[in-house]
């Protein structure tokens, strides 16, 4: 029987292999953080929101303004083709 009068769990339900969490449970479980683990959530949680959003912005980008932000970026290192070897000799197709 359930006890509907009981704190909820801030555990997770595993669904179909993945972890479903919602945002409140999220933050009763980082309110019980030491303050260093807290720090280094923020950290975690700010490096993955820069990389969506710049793939994000990248996704939305125009191609015109693609080219002009990447155009010129490998100027510093240059690309360069060695020698190559000479052609060999094949049989003419007919």
């Amino acid at each position: 029987m359930m006890n509907w009068g009981a704190k909820r769990s801030p555990l997770p339900k595993s669904c179909a292999g993945y972890i479903m969490i919602d945002y409140q449970s999220v933050v009763e479980l980082a309110d019980q953080l030491p303050l260093a683990e807290k720090a280094r959530l923020i950290e975690h949680l700010s490096a993955g929101l820069r990389q969506n959003l710049e793939v994000e912005a990248f996704r939305r980008m125009d191609w015109h303004e693609f080219l002009e932000r990447t155009a010129g970026s490998l100027a510093d290192t240059p690309i360069e083709r060695p020698p190559q070897p000479p052609l060999e000799e094949r049989e003419q197709l007919e």
